[in-house]
């Protein structure tokens, strides 16, 4: 998906380890791909060591770029040569101001990225039963009924002193400010555990923030009982008393 929208494409390589099976996998499937491509090998330190990109040349993407992303070298070169294939700039920035923000926003692992899928049409986010899989906010702007929406998958939300990985905290921050842009956001609680504490917590989140707010009590269809379902609604509308 990456490949389809991107204007060009840079395939990274370590230059300290070589070509690994991965980076092969890789070539085989950006050669299908027509967008200019740059084969970049990092960790090139010591200006001047063209000798140790013999290798990469076995992999048939041209001429390797050697860089070292640590000190600066040969990223300047790499930026001109980048810019000269991108397409022309018009000047004006597309932002589709006329967009509904919604924000899809809930606890690690409620389901949030696939109900992005099935609102946006296609499998635009990782899918996995591991809490976590996504670490950043996804924009997808999709149209109904004559109106456009960016659709905002953002990475769970959990205490503060949960997170203990500097990635999670920055998709912690980032799940922050699609919040502070939505105009709506739809809170996603896993029904087969039942609203938690952390669920009033990302609820009262967004209505700080000011914006809409619909909660939506996913895995519906784990709860096997009438019971088990009445009782969920009626603690929603219990707890959740503090939002409209």
């Amino acid at each position: 998906m990456a490949m389809e929208e991107a204007d060009a494409i840079v395939f990274i390589c370590d230059g300290r380890t070589g070509i690994t099976p991965e980076d092969e996998a890789v070539a085989k499937l950006l050669k299908r791909s027509s967008k200019p491509i740059f084969l970049v090998v990092n960790k090139m330190d010591t200006p001047g060591r063209e000798d140790e990109l013999w290798e990469f040349y076995n992999l048939g993407m041209g001429d390797p770029w050697a860089v070292s992303a640590t000190h600066g070298h040969g990223t300047g070169d790499l930026l001109d040569a980048i810019m000269d294939v991108l397409p022309e700039d018009d000047g004006e920035v597309q932002e589709d101001d006329d967009a509904i923000n919604v924000a899809i926003i809930g606890r690690p692992n409620a389901g949030k990225s696939s109900l992005t899928n099935q609102l946006v049409g296609k499998e635009r986010s990782i899918v996995s039963d591991v809490a976590g899989t996504t670490r950043d906010a996804i924009d997808t702007v999709v149209e109904h009924d004559g109106k456009k929406y960016r659709i905002v998958d953002t990475a769970g939300i959990r205490r503060k002193s949960q997170i203990d990985e500097s990635v999670e905290y920055y998709g912690f921050v980032r799940a922050m400010r699609a919040i502070d842009r939505a105009d709506v956001a739809l809170l996603v609680v896993d029904s087969s555990i039942g609203l938690t504490d952390q669920d009033q917590r990302v609820a009262a989140l967004a209505h700080e923030r000011g914006c809409g707010l619909v909660i939506l009590l996913n895995k519906w269809d784990l709860l096997t009982t009438p019971e088990e379902r009445a009782d969920l609604e009626d603690r929603v509308e219990d707890r959740m008393i503090f939002v409209s």
